[in-house]
């Protein structure tokens, strides 16, 4: 049965709509992206639970803002931790959650062995500990997040997205004396 020219017509108008939907939807997922690739961060708060001749045990709340409107699962996050240029300690964390449309915490738990310094550094560890604006520590590592769109799982994917900071002693000391917030 050949087609007619109301029929025709509907069809074209069909298959614009559902295309213009298609890309509509595309240009969306694209600019999520781009928004959770363009997302700062910054270290917004710390705690300290030791800091001696033995160990280093803080956690930084790294503030994260997302200005997409789309939630985030952070599906993997792995960091290499450095104390005046020497490498110490790397660290694995969990899953965590990144609201749509604002800001996020994001815990770091660092634990290091300052041991393994003592064989490396030239200077006297204690004095690094008591002059505490001489203590670097470095953080250099990536995570990796997902999204759902639509009911489509994991459409938005961002893999091995870099974190990088660096922060004296000094001003992690500063850090913890106020509550974190990811607007500070």
């Amino acid at each position: 049965m050949p087609l007619t020219k109301g029929k025709s017509n509907g069809l074209l108008i069909t298959a614009g709509v559902i295309f213009t939907a298609i890309a509509g939807f595309g240009i969306y997922v694209g600019r999520q992206f781009y928004l959770l690739y363009d997302a700062p961060y910054k270290v917004v708060g710390a705690k300290i639970y030791s800091i001696d001749n033995a160990r280093v045990k803080i956690t930084l709340y790294i503030g994260l803002l997302n200005k997409g409107n789309v939630s985030l699962s952070v599906t993997e996050q792995e960091y290499n931790i450095f104390i005046n240029g020497i490498f110490v300690s790397n660290i694995k964390s969990g899953s965590a959650f990144i609201k749509a449309n604002g800001e996020t915490l994001l815990p770091l738990n660092i634990d290091v062995d300052t041991s393994k310094l003592i064989s490396s550094v030239t200077q006297n560890l204690l004095t690094l500990l008591t002059d505490k604006s001489k203590l670097n520590i470095a953080v250099r590592g990536k995570l990796s997040v997902r999204a759902n769109v639509a009911g489509i799982k994991g459409i938005i994917k961002l893999k091995d997205y870099p974190i990088s900071f660096d922060y004296t002693l000094a001003e992690i000391i500063a850090l913890s004396k106020q509550p974190p917030s990811p607007t500070t």
